[in-house]
């Protein structure tokens, strides 16, 4: 449990500092904007509810081509 905990803790870390420095220099090649996500927090959100029901549709359409197998 501590090594999680330890790892945890550089992960955040390691984030913190790489968000320091996009605020010390958010225009450095041009980075800090390919690292945006595009369209607004709607269209974002729409595009993932679109690709969730993109994987249950085609979980479901595995499921019938395959039928139900026995446990």
């Amino acid at each position: 449990m501590r090594s999680g905990k330890l790892a945890a803790n550089r992960i955040r870390a390691t984030l913190h500092g790489i968000g320091s420095i996009a605020d010390i220099c958010p225009e450095t090649s041009g980075l800090y904007q390919n690292l945006m996500p595009a369209g607004t927090q709607d269209e974002r959100l729409e595009a993932t509810w679109r690709r969730v029901g993109n994987h249950i549709r085609t979980a479901c359409d595995q499921y019938e081509r395959e039928g139900r197998r026995p446990s």
